[in-house]
């Protein structure tokens, strides 16, 4: 869950240069079990959703820079 490998981390990686957008798929899990009992070899996902994710985070930064006001220092 929190332990996976995230590309976007690896500054080895320099993928948004290459492709701006990528189609992947999103699996969400829901179980009313305690995550520790959880066997997740085993889990089957409730739900898959399509999405696209924009690897360039100046669109996202656009549209969160929208929302809040501007950190300044007195």
């Amino acid at each position: 869950m929190g332990q996976h490998y995230n590309p976007v981390d690896d500054e080895e990686l320099h993928i948004s240069s290459i492709v701006e957008k990528v189609k992947g798929v999103v699996k969400i899990y829901v179980s009313s079990l305690d995550p520790v009992k959880l066997d997740f070899a085993k889990m089957q996902p409730s739900v898959k959703v399509p999405v696209t994710v924009n690897m360039n985070l100046g669109p996202v930064l656009k549209e969160v820079a929208i929302c809040w006001p501007p950190i300044t220092h007195k």
